[in-house]
This record gives C-alpha cells, sequence and structure tokens, in this order.
C-alpha cells in the first residue's frame, strides 16, 4: 500500500481589487507497487528454486522505499468577471481582462511499498491493491482559507431599481471563509508496455468542495466529476482533464433577489519532458469558466505555467 502525503506550501497573494490568504494542504492515499532502485533483480530463469518444508520459497520481497517530488515554476494568470468591487458600477458591464505574474510552488512525497520485480514507468501503477479490478485507487482532501478585503462593497453603484441593501444583507455577500474539498480518484490503464516505458491511463474521479464563507448568500457546496487520460511514451508525458460541477449557494442573494446556482467546467493540460531520472520540463494549462444563472457571476480565467519538476 502506498501512502501519498502532499503538501503546498502557504501561498500569499495581493491584488489591488481584493486580498487574499490561502494556505492549502492535501493528503492523498493510494495503492503502488514500485521496485526497489538499490536492489538488483535477476532474470526470472535464474531464480532457484529454494524449498522450505516442502513449500518453493517466494521469489519477492516486499521492499519500502522513500521519493520526493517538487514542481517550481512561474506562471500567467488572465480573467474575466465582475469581482472587482471597486470598479464595477454596473452590475450589467462585462468587465475587461485583468493578467498577473505570480510563482507557483508544489511539493509531493511519497512513501511506497511494493515488489522488487516491479519496473518503474513513468506515471504508471502498477498493482499491489486491486479494488474491484479498476486500478489505483486515491483520497484527497485539501483546505484553503481565504480573507477578501470587502471595504468597497457598500460603495458600488448598480443599474437594479428597489429598496437598497440593509447591514443584515450586506453581512451575507461577505466572501471570507474556508474552502475544503474531498476526492476520491481511480485510474484503468488501457495500453502499458514496460520495455518501451509507455503506457494509457484512462482516470475518473468525485469530489465534494465547500465553501464555509461568512456570508451566507457566497456559501456553497459544489459536487463535481472529472474525467482525463494520462499518456507516457519515454520521455515524454500528457495528461488531458476535464472536469464539471454544479454549485449551489445556500442562501437568495439580497441584491438579485434569488438562489444563486453555477456551472463550472475546468480543462486541464500537463505535459512533461524527462531530461533525466531527476529533473523534467513541465508545462501545464488550465481553463475555467463559470456559467451562473446570475449572469453578472458569468467568468473565464486562464493560467499558464512552466517550470521544472524535481524527483529524487
Amino acid at each position: 500500500m502506498l501512502y501519498i502525503l502532499f503538501m503546498s506550501p502557504s501561498a500569499f497573494l495581493y491584488a489591488q481589487e481584493k486580498k487574499i490568504t490561502s494556505t492549502e494542504t492535501s493528503i492523498k492515499l493510494a495503492a503502488w507497487q514500485v521496485p526497489d532502485k538499490n536492489v538488483a533483480v535477476p532474470e526470472q530463469k535464474d531464480i532457484p528454486k529454494e524449498k522450505d518444508n516442502g513449500k518453493p520459497k517466494k521469489d519477492e520481497e516486499v521492499k519500502t522505499g522513500w521519493n520526493f517530488n517538487i514542481f517550481l515554476g512561474g506562471g500567467q494568470a488572465s480573467s474575466k468577471s465582475n469581482d472587482d468591487n471597486d470598479k464595477a458600477d454596473s452590475l450589467t458591464q462585462e468587465k475587461p481582462s485583468s493578467a498577473r505574474n505570480q510563482l507557483i510552488p508544489a511539493g509531493e512525497l511519497n512513501i511506497r511499498t511494493g515488489s522488487d520485480r516491479m519496473q518503474r514507468l513513468p506515471y504508471a501503477p502498477v498493482y499491489s491493491l486491486q479494488l474491484g479490478g479498476i486500478g489505483p485507487f486515491e483520497l484527497g482532501y485539501s483546505y484553503i482559507y481565504q480573507d477578501y478585503d470587502d471595504r468597497d462593497l457598500e460603495e458600488v453603484r448598480t443599474d437594479i431599481y428597489g429598496a437598497p441593501v440593509t447591514d443584515s444583507e450586506r453581512s451575507d455577500l461577505k466572501r471570507t471563509g474556508a474552502v475544503t474539498d474531498y476526492s476520491i480518484s481511480t485510474g484503468l490503464p488501457v495500453y502499458q508496455q514496460e520495455e518501451e516505458k509507455s503506457m494509457v491511463l484512462i482516470l475518473g474521479g468525485y469530489n465534494v468542495q465547500e465553501y464555509n464563507a461568512s456570508g451566507k448568500s457566497e456559501a456553497y457546496k459544489h459536487p463535481g466529476y472529472n474525467l482525463g487520460v494520462r499518456t507516457a511514451f519515454s520521455p515524454f508525458s500528457l495528461m488531458l482533464q476535464y472536469m464539471w460541477g454544479v454549485r449551489q449557494y445556500e442562501k437568495e442573494n439580497p441584491v438579485f433577489r434569488k438562489k444563486r446556482k453555477d456551472a463550472a467546467t475546468t480543462q486541464m493540460m500537463m505535459a512533461e519532458y524527462e531530461l533525466n531520472s531527476t529533473f523534467s520540463l513541465a508545462v501545464r494549462v488550465i481553463q475555467n469558466n463559470v456559467d451562473s444563472n446570475i449572469n453578472f457571476y458569468d467568468a473565464e480565467s486562464q493560467i499558464v505555467m512552466a517550470g521544472v519538476s524535481m524527483t529524487f
């Protein structure tokens, strides 16, 4: 059984329109089988058929190995939304895109137990534990705290006629709060060639994200699904993934007088080129879209990252 501990350093981001302070920690559990690199493995035909009490001895031993992987790179993010409180002077006006550059750190620590006799493929799980024969099984958890600066909220002018928002209703629009995410995922190998270090893996998963915002008209529960494919033909590897789901908000929005509901989708592409057993070049592209039943909350964003992945 493999225990993967994923920890991302605290990330601090400050924008002119709003302040976001987030801390994220993820824990993942999965099942893999990999070799101990320090043990020479003879061919099957060279293994003597020793016996112990009349029974053949096992020709495989379970080893425990450590693996650490870290990705470090820079990226550019651009977005289009009506989220800029100190700029939005109309609830029907589409805001221009804004772009910024930021450093995106990430790290992953793997503790693996498996068989000496299996050859490790790039990104390819092989079986030490099977669940219904569908391949590797992974559980995930993440926590992010967001602190928004909403001081300009009460100064926003709108084109909507009606009674002004009360103090109580204004508090329902506060966005500061924690986002927790629980996920389960699996993969199904459809092609695998050890000698060529190549494989094709179909990915699938389900997650539930909860945003416990202090303003209940901003708090939501978001069940989501994902499908994807991961390929590796050494030294290249590529992953394509599509995620979709619907965010259901807890309380009626006091400005628009209806409960918000967002259809959210994400498309992601990740490509890597292995330089050697330690270093790889990596490129990641992410596209997010939100289609809300309240047009004001429609949004889209793009993120492009490039960097170096190191495994040792």
